[in-house]
């Protein structure tokens, strides 16, 4: 049996005939197809219209082609949404039961000896589902289908109004928890790889939520600073999605020689049991690409800042206060061994003292860098930080000495075979001890008193 719609397809290998008593399908089956075509959808046709039909044949094929305009009528109610929220879907009616609806289509009829098959297209489909859909259409998601006008309508935009209410609400408690969180003024004990900082930043909320602007101005904590302050102004945004602070460098206002602009992340630590917050978190090197190590940072509201500092302070002052200037003070060195003696002569001059470092000057025995010569007594500068408290203090050297015979051996900080000094500092005596290590060759333990 040929396959019709090949037929169809093929009518242009037909001639074309006159009108002929033969005129295809008569309208009671095409509104049969038609409304089995529209089936499920709500909608009816009870009559239709032949517009046109056209006959063509080849040998003993004839095709029939009737079109036709049919008149659908609605036997329920269509909706359209209006808006779409999380929880409810809103409709509107657009037809209602009677409404009428032109389909435009074609019956085709294919006769063959022995062979006739029917079919009923229809055009216009599309432009019947602008019509609106069955309300059951709408549901199936995980929202309530309400329909415009009314009681529930009513009821459903109350509630939205008042979930949109709640949730500016907390958008403004949010924001407001954020701007007193991250504004206002800190102040940070910095360090930059082996230099302690002190940095105050400023931070105000701006326009937009988790937005802030400011200013940051820094000052090394050390005996002969590379620069005396730094300040530039900074932009800040909550990155919610880390839960991190991050400040970036905006423009500078006093910018020291070799200084560079850095972006810091900060994240919050504290609060629990009304404990002061702190913004803890690090950047690069902001003295350069040549400096070594990162920046740390702690953020401490100031007067939080200034009581810790105080409780550090307190015995660093008690130990200050027992300092003389000027006064030369005897230590002792053991180590490193030559020609059978070990035990060198030390001592100590404190020059500066602060709460934050002590200056001083270590006369000292000379050891030559390459063999195992003496090389004379010397004069060496260094200088103890107290920032972060005695039990923390840690020791830098000046500049080397260069006395006559040689290179000295630098075993006071560190040397190709000797480890840098570890020392501590003892409140009680005032008495700074340092060690290379156990080697051969190295300081088994060197005393520098700071406390006559």
């Amino acid at each position: 049996m040929r396959i019709l719609p090949l037929a169809f397809a093929c009518l242009v290998c037909f001639g074309q005939l006159p009108a002929q008593a033969d005129t295809g399908m008569d309208q009671a089956a095409i509104i049969a197809e038609v409304n089995n075509e529209l089936a499920g959808s709500g909608w009816m046709v009870a009559s239709i219209e032949i517009t046109a039909t056209q006959q063509m044949a080849r040998d003993d094929e004839r095709v029939v082609a009737q079109e036709f305009v049919a008149t659908a009528r609605a036997m329920e109610t269509f909706f359209a949404q209006t808006e779409r929220t999380d929880t409810y879907l809103f409709v509107v009616p657009v037809t209602q039961p009677g409404d009428r609806f032109d389909l435009e289509g074609e019956a085709i009829t294919y006769t063959a000896p022995g062979v006739t098959e029917q079919r009923v297209r229809l055009f216009d489909l599309r432009d019947l589902a602008q019509q609106g859909r069955l309300l059951a259409h709408f549901y199936g998601t995980d929202r309530t289908v309400v329909v415009e006008g009314t009681p529930e309508a009513d009821t459903a935009r109350a509630a939205i109004e008042q979930a949109r209410a709640e949730a500016e609400a907390a958008a403004r408690a949010e924001a407001e928890r954020l701007n007193a969180l991250y504004g206002g003024a800190w102040v940070s004990l910095s360090r930059c790889g082996t230099i302690d900082f002190e940095h105050h930043f400023t931070l105000e909320p701006g326009e937009d939520q988790g937005r802030f602007t400011g200013e940051v101005s820094y000052r090394p904590i050390y005996p002969s600073p590379p620069f005396e302050l730094g300040s530039h102004t900074v932009n800040a945004r909550i990155d919610t999605r880390r839960d991190r602070l991050v400040i970036e460098h905006g423009s500078w206002i006093e910018r020291p020689q070799g200084n560079r602009g850095v972006t810091i992340t900060l994240a919050a630590e504290g609060g629990d049991d009304g404990a002061p917050i702190a913004l803890t978190g690090e950047s690069p090197n902001m003295l350069g690409v040549m400096a070594s190590g990162n920046c740390s940072y702690r953020l401490q509201r100031p007067d939080a800042f200034q009581a810790e500092r105080e409780q550090t302070l307190a015995p660093v002052r008690a130990l200050t206060a027992r300092m003389q200037q000027g006064v030369w003070i005897d230590g002792s060195q053991t180590g490193p061994e030559r020609d059978g003696r070990t035990d060198w002569p030390v001592r100590v001059r404190v020059s500066t003292i602060t709460d934050n470092y002590i200056v001083a000057t270590a006369e000292l025995q000379a050891f030559h860098a390459n063999s195992r010569r003496l090389l004379g007594i010397v004069e060496y500068p260094f200088a103890v930080f107290l920032t972060r408290g005695i039990e923390n203090a840690h020791i830098e050297w000046g500049r080397r000495p260069r006395p006559r015979g040689g290179d000295m051996r630098n075993l006071f900080t560190r040397s190709n075979f000797c480890t840098a000094l570890r020392i501590t500092l003892d409140a009680e005596t005032g008495v700074v001890s340092g060690s290379n290590n156990d080697r051969q060759g190295c300081i088994d333990e060197i005393r520098l008193p700071l406390v006559p």
